[in-house]
C-alpha cells in the first residue's frame, strides 16, 4: 500500500509541473529560468525576470544622463560668470585710459606735464592717433566731381564692349571726353594698393639700358617715359595727350618688323579686339625680346588658357609677378618661329577676347 501511495505522489507531482511548464516543439521552456532560449521554429522566448531587468537598466541610464547635463549645465553657468568679470575689467580698463587722456590734456592746458607718468602719456599719445585714424572725414564731392566719375565710368564701359576702330571715331569726335577720362583715370589708381607702372619701370632700370628700343602700348600720360628720360622710349595711344605720345590705333604700330627689344602693354587691353594688339606687338618684337602684359586679377577668366594662347602667339612665360592680388604682371621672352603669317583672322580674334572679361562698375 506505501508503494502505491508513493507511486500516486510522483504522478501527481509531475503534472503539476508539467502545467508550470511550457511545451514548444522538442524542447522545454521553463518558466522559471532567466535564459532565453529557442525552439525550432526560430522564435526567442524572453521570461518576466529578463524584461524586468531591461527596464531598470534603462531607467539607470536615463538617471546617469541627467547627471551629466546637470554638470554641464554648472560647468557653463561657472564660465559665464568669469567671461562677465573679464569684460568688466575690460571696461573699468578701457574708462581708466579715457579718464587718463581727460587729465593729460587738462595738464597740457596749464602746462604742467609732472603730475602724469611717462607711460600714461605715450598710452595718451597712442589712442590720440588711433582716434585721428578713426574719425577721418569723408571727402565731400562737388557736382562736377560726381559728373566726371559717372562719365568716366560710362567712357570705360564702352571702351571695353566696342572695338578699337569704334571708340576711336568716339574720342575722336568729343577730345574733351579723353581728358574726363584721364582725370576719373588718376582718380581711381589713388583707390589702388599698388600701381603696377611703378614695378615695371623699377624692373627696365635693372634689365634695359637707354639704347634699347622700348614701345609703351596704350599709354595714357605716358608716365614712364616721363620718368625715364633719355630712353628710347615711344609711347602710343588713341589720342595725342601730351608731347611724349604719338596718336595711333594699337593695333596698327607704325613700327618695322623685329625692331623692339621690349613693349609694355599695362592696362591696355582694352577693346573686344585685343588680341590683334598681341598679335601686332609680336609682329614688331625681336626674337628673345620681351613683352610684358600688367592687367587686373579677375579679369583672367581662363588663366591657364591665356597662357596657352601666348605660348600659340610665339610668347613663353619666363616670370609672373602678383600685386597684393588684384594685378598681374606676365613678362613674356618671343620665342616665334621665322617664315610665320602674321595675318589676323577675326574668328580667331572673337574666339581668344573671350579669355578677357570686360571691366564693369556697379550702378549707382
Amino acid at each position: 500500500m506505501k508503494e502505491v501511495t508513493r507511486r500516486k505522489d510522483k504522478l501527481n507531482m509531475e503534472q503539476n509541473d508539467t502545467k508550470n511548464d511550457l511545451t514548444i516543439g522538442h524542447i522545454i521552456v521553463k518558466n522559471k529560468d532567466n535564459v532565453v532560449k529557442k525552439n525550432n521554429s526560430g522564435y526567442s522566448i524572453k521570461s518576466g525576470k529578463k524584461n524586468k531587468n531591461s527596464v531598470h537598466a534603462k531607467r539607470k541610464k536615463r538617471l546617469i544622463d541627467k547627471k551629466q547635463v546637470k554638470k554641464k549645465r554648472k560647468i557653463n553657468k561657472v564660465k559665464n560668470e568669469e567671461d562677465k568679470k573679464e569684460c568688466k575689467q575690460f571696461a573699468n580698463s578701457n574708462s581708466m585710459v579715457e579718464y587718463n587722456i581727460n587729465k593729460v590734456v587738462y595738464d597740457i592746458n596749464k602746462n604742467d606735464l609732472i603730475r602724469g607718468d611717462d607711460n600714461n602719456y605715450k598710452n595718451v599719445y597712442l589712442e590720440r592717433n588711433k582716434q585721428k585714424y578713426k574719425k577721418k572725414k569723408k571727402i565731400e564731392k562737388t557736382p562736377e566731381d560726381i559728373v566726371n566719375s559717372s562719365l568716366f565710368r560710362y567712357i570705360n564701359e564702352f571702351m571695353y564692349t566696342n572695338k578699337s576702330e569704334t571708340v576711336q571715331k568716339k574720342l575722336n569726335e568729343t577730345k574733351n571726353v579723353f581728358n574726363i577720362y584721364h582725370m576719373g583715370y588718376k582718380n581711381q589708381k589713388d583707390k589702388w594698393p599698388n600701381n603696377p607702372v611703378n614695378d615695371i619701370i623699377k624692373y627696365l632700370r635693372k634689365n634695359f639700358t637707354k639704347i634699347d628700343k622700348i614701345a609703351d602700348l596704350g599709354c595714357g600720360e605716358a608716365e614712364i617715359a616721363k620718368t625715364l628720360s633719355g630712353w628710347s622710349i615711344s609711347s602710343f595711344d588713341l589720342i595725342k595727350f601730351n608731347e611724349y605720345v604719338t596718336a595711333c590705333n594699337i593695333t596698327h604700330l607704325p613700327l618695322s618688323n623685329n625692331s623692339q627689344d621690349c613693349i609694355i602693354i599695362c592696362l591696355s587691353l582694352m577693346n573686344t579686339d585685343w588680341p590683334k594688339i598681341i598679335f601686332e606687338s609680336v609682329r614688331c618684337l625681336k626674337k628673345k625680346a620681351t613683352l610684358i602684359i600688367a592687367d587686373v586679377v579677375s579679369r583672367f577668366t581662363n588663366y591657364k588658357a591665356f597662357v596657352k594662347f601666348m605660348s600659340n602667339v610665339g610668347c613663353t612665360l619666363s616670370n609672373q609677378v602678383n600685386l597684393d592680388n588684384f594685378f598681374y604682371i606676365f613678362f613674356f621672352e618671343n620665342n616665334k618661329k621665322d617664315n610665320v603669317s602674321l595675318t589676323v583672322n577675326e574668328g580667331k580674334v572673337k574666339k581668344f577676347s573671350k579669355l578677357l572679361a570686360p571691366c564693369f562698375y556697379k550702378r549707382r
